[in-house]
């Protein structure tokens, strides 16, 4: 390490190094607060909630901080306390 901190290792072939990021598809539900609020993602999921495809819910959550959260987490979690509705969603 050099003293700024940096690495000044190099690959023995001399050439620069490839970064490689993997990205995975991911399903996420998707949220609003109120009825004529606009439909944001949520990617952490609901604790306790059991999503069914075709359908609209309507539910009341607890909103939790986590307190050491990691790196790539959210620092909120949501746990369901009641499913208040549960409607067909339209075509």
């Amino acid at each position: 390490m050099s003293a700024a901190g940096r690495s000044d290792a190099r690959p023995a072939d001399g050439r620069p190094v490839a970064k490689t990021i993997y990205v995975a598809p991911m399903a996420c539900l998707q949220v609003r607060d109120r009825p004529d609020g606009e439909w944001s993602l949520w990617y952490a999921g609901i604790e306790g909630f059991d999503f069914k495809p075709g359908f609209l819910y309507e539910l009341q959550i607890d909103e939790c901080k986590v307190a050491q959260p990691p790196a790539d987490g959210s620092s909120i979690r949501w746990v369901l306390k009641r499913v208040v509705s549960r409607t067909p969603a339209s075509e």
